[in-house]
């Protein structure tokens, strides 16, 4: 009996040490994945005073004056080098969108609105901002009633589909700070209903971070909800094998995850969502006597896989577009013609990255382009 006691403990300390390691490798893969958009782990480590103060009420995150010092011009644009002041430059057209409309990874400089400016000879206005959503960029467009361009363009980056079904941010794109935004539903005759960023006390702002799930019955994305993202909490372990249906399902589709949301029979609704939001900028645009065009911006991965299969992700969207006869652009084909038989990688930082400046001085010429094919003589600016 003496020597099976220690046998025993013996026993029970290599179970607990083994069940320590496995936790700590648990906890570190993880940490991969939460760092590669697959798992939530609950880190913020900003304030609720710094949350306060850096969010827009309607548009969330983040909000324009959150950019760098200079960046923006009186009128809320990011500046415009070729056609700098507002006051006495009257804006011909205007983008609003995400990073591809802010032309993310280049100076102000070589941002394709600049570069249109240039083209147009006339003053463009770019709203665009890192992060939007389409629903932040049509709420943009829609409260802006000092934009007086004759032209208005919504960009849209492919990958941006699943922003129009999320509301933090965290669950997809992991970060310090937590990023809140509103998203729009569709009613029970189809119209559009909009669901304000989350607002928190002090004391329910660090209760969210640990427990979001009371305060996001239209999150998607939601930790343990039908999107398939788990949350990493202890057991790790556990959380790992919680997540292993979704990362399963991720290798077996073997394309971007954003691909899946351009089904119609998605359970997230965001094709149908989306494809409202920019019916609600046409819409808003001719009231408002302005000539809208939407453009549709492939990034690296839906270049590739164009090229491999000949069709593009976004296709339900332009099906759509089509039906409803709204005007848009399709960037891929002129990408791809002027590549030829040079890589997309060659115009685009990275795999998930923006482009080079040789990428968005491509993109003002096509929107260029397209506009002059367009409008003809009521083309914008002077044509010397």
């Amino acid at each position: 009996m003496g020597k099976q006691r220690p046998q025993t403990l013996l026993t029970a300390v290599s179970i607990l040490l083994g069940l320590v390691v496995l936790e700590g490798l648990s906890f570190g893969v993880g940490i991969f994945l939460h760092r590669h958009g697959k798992i939530y782990w609950p880190h913020v480590t900003e304030t609720y005073a710094t949350y306060e103060a850096r969010l827009d009420p309607l548009l969330g995150w983040p909000s324009p004056g959150a950019v760098g010092s200079g960046e923006l011009d009186a009128t809320g644009s990011r500046v415009t080098p070729a056609y700098p002041d507002p006051e006495s430059q009257p804006t011909e057209v205007s983008i609003y969108g995400d990073s591809f409309a802010w032309s993310d990874e280049v100076d102000r400089l070589h941002a394709w609105g600049n570069v249109l400016s240039g083209l147009l000879h006339c003053r463009v206005a770019n709203f665009g901002m890192n992060g939007y959503g389409t629903d932040q960029a049509y709420l943009r467009f829609k409260t802006n009633l000092k934009d007086q361009a004759k032209v208005v363009l919504l960009v849209f980056s492919s990958d941006n589909i699943r922003r129009s079904v999320n509301r933090v941010r965290n669950f997809i794109i992991p970060g310090p700070q937590l990023g809140t935004k509103p998203r729009f539903i569709l009613g029970a005759e189809g119209q559009l209903e909009l669901i304000p960023p989350p607002k928190f006390t002090e004391a329910e702002y660090y209760a969210f971070i640990r427990n979001p799930a009371p305060n996001l019955p239209d999150e998607f994305f939601l930790p343990g909800g039908p999107s398939g993202v788990q949350a990493l909490r202890f057991p790790y372990t556990l959380s790992l094998i919680k997540s292993m249906p979704f990362l399963f399902s991720l290798w077996r589709q073997g394309t971007p995850q954003y691909y899946e949301f351009f089904k119609k029979d998605h359970p997230s609704h965001a094709l149908a969502i989306t494809l409202a939001i920019m019916k609600a900028f046409r819409a808003e645009a001719a009231a408002r006597g302005k000539y809208p065009l939407i453009v549709l911006v492939p990034i690296y991965p839906d270049l590739v896989n164009f090229k491999k299969l000949g069709r593009w992700v976004y296709q339900p969207v332009m099906d759509e577009l089509d039906r409803d006869k709204i005007t848009y652009l399709n960037l891929g084909p002129g990408i791809l013609a002027y590549l030829g038989l040079r890589d997309p990688g060659e115009i685009f930082n990275h795999r998930y990255g923006h482009c080079t400046e040789e990428g968005y001085r491509l993109i003002a010429q096509l929107v260029y382009n397209k506009l002059a094919e367009l409008l003809g003589k009521d083309l914008p600016g002077r044509n010397p």
